[in-house]
């Protein structure tokens, strides 16, 4: 078989920002900028090298023309693309990017870096095998194990992904559970969403045993979800199963009870959509609210209060600090009003921008902020995503010297919306004080958003569609 010659993928810098990159020049699989072109000969279409491979590989068809057989051996580099690519790369870098490797290599069938996916089989079939005893005469095919799955390390993601979404590694499935079960909980990286949650700390102190039960007593995460493949959106359970940063999770929907078997499949992209877009605010570092780099960028950071006080009942008598992102979420006793107060203790007390939560506008959240030696209570915005309010708040400026941020909703009933929560499952509502970053802070730029049917970002935020892989 004749060999391609293949250059080495385009070096970008790790901040790079690819929001506003040509159509011509963006994947349609992935939606990001292609650092590696591959031409479909047969179709003259143009995609992400490493995405085409393992679309191929998985499907065996054109992704834009099903009815075409495709082969990894059809594709080739696109010289002209990834000229296009490295030239527009070095205007926006302003003439440099980092040393580029165009010796590249040459292969007969084009293969992808090894997924995280691939690696969670090859290190499960590893592990089964070497617990089979080697007098066996006849060994049965390795399986995968769910302990070795739960407690190997990963460094990361290698798959094409977009931001504020995970991947689903495989199945989980409880001990003793038929193989019908198969596809009501998922494994996913611990790593990748940590990134995802962008420094906010998450959940992830459960142990195995806890998956397939509720998080009741804080042992795990809830989180809305959305299946790119099957398009349905709703709370998800998230356990750490004991690997932390650095080992698999499991999830499945909420209630555990509830989730079908099926629901999930090995490469399903799942969307946290409050964590897509540009205007994420990060955990105590900077965070644009606007996708384009403009002198008159808004640049926020998640506070972190001294402490988090409930001033009513929580259901299954919660802490208050579970209310964060990441964590287990709070609803009131048996869902009604619930009220918690973010109190800083920093001298001269903090400035505040904004309340962000994820309750959505059929349970309204109302925030006021208490003023370092004031006695009275002034409204600040409540907003349900990056940057557009929920409640139709107007944006105003940034309120100093803050001591103490209160927090109601009315009532807390999660049946009404979003589908973080049931009587069964526990959790509820998240919520978190936004500030502007500190003096010089520049924001986080190279975040994607993705059109998913839940509006992300505010005014300004670039969008793209979710690819369907």
């Amino acid at each position: 078989m004749p060999s391609v010659h293949w250059p080495g993928p385009i070096v970008l810098p790790g901040d790079f920002d690819d929001a506003d990159a040509p159509d011509a020049l963006v994947c349609p699989i992935t939606q990001c900028l292609m650092t590696e072109p591959a031409l479909v000969v047969s179709s003259g279409r143009t995609y992400e090298r490493a995405a085409i491979v393992r679309w191929i590989q998985q499907h065996g068809v054109d992704p834009l023309d099903r009815g075409n057989v495709l082969r990894v051996d059809q594709l080739a580099p696109n010289l002209a693309v990834r000229q296009m690519v490295e030239t527009w790369a070095r205007q926006r870098c302003g003439g440099v990017l980092p040393t580029q490797d165009v010796r590249g290599g040459s292969v007969p069938v084009a293969t992808p870096p090894p997924s995280i996916a691939a690696l969670v089989d090859a290190d499960a079939a590893a592990a089964a095998a070497a617990d089979r005893p080697t007098q066996e005469p006849n060994p049965a095919p390795a399986e995968r194990t769910n302990a070795s799955l739960a407690t190997r390390p990963f460094a990361g993601e290698d798959d094409p992904i977009v931001d504020g979404a995970i991947t689903v590694l495989g199945h989980y499935r409880a001990p003793g559970a038929p193989p019908s079960e198969d596809g009501k909980f998922f494994l996913f990286s611990s790593a990748r969403l940590a990134k995802v949650l962008r420094g906010r700390g998450w959940a992830s102190h459960g142990v195995l045993a806890d998956a397939g039960g509720h998080v009741k007593n804080g042992a795990g995460a809830t989180a809305i979800v959305t299946n790119s493949r099957t398009g349905k959106t709703g709370g998800c359970l998230l356990w750490g199963a004991g690997g932390g940063s650095t080992g698999v999770g499991v999830g499945c929907w909420n209630p555990a009870e509830y989730s079908e078997p099926g629901s999930f499949r090995r490469g399903d992209v799942l969307v946290l959509p409050d964590f897509v877009g540009a205007g994420v605010p990060a955990a105590g570092a900077a965070s644009g609210r606007a996708g384009s780099a403009s002198p008159n960028r808004v640049v926020e950071k998640v506070l972190t209060p001294a402490r988090v006080t409930k001033n009513s009942g929580t259901g299954w008598n919660l802490a208050g600090d579970e209310i964060a992102f990441g964590r287990c979420g709070v609803v009131g006793d048996w869902w009604r009003e619930l009220s918690v107060t973010f109190e800083f203790d920093s001298p001269g007390g903090v400035t505040v921008s904004r309340v962000r939560t994820d309750s959505g506008a059929d349970l309204p959240c109302i925030a006021e902020v208490q003023i370092l030696n004031g006695e009275s209570w002034r409204p600040v915005p409540v907003t349900r995503d990056a940057g557009s309010s929920s409640a139709g708040s107007p944006v105003v400026d940034s309120i100093a010297n803050v001591t103490k941020v209160r927090c109601v909703w009315s009532e807390t009933d999660l049946h009404k919306t979003n589908g973080l929560s049931t009587a069964r499952g526990g959790g509820g509502v998240h919520c978190e004080v936004i500030g502007p970053a500190d003096p010089g802070a520049t924001g986080v730029t190279g975040v994607t958003g993705v059109t998913t049917g839940v509006t992300t970002g505010g005014a300004g935020v670039a969008t793209r569609r979710l690819p369907m892989v």
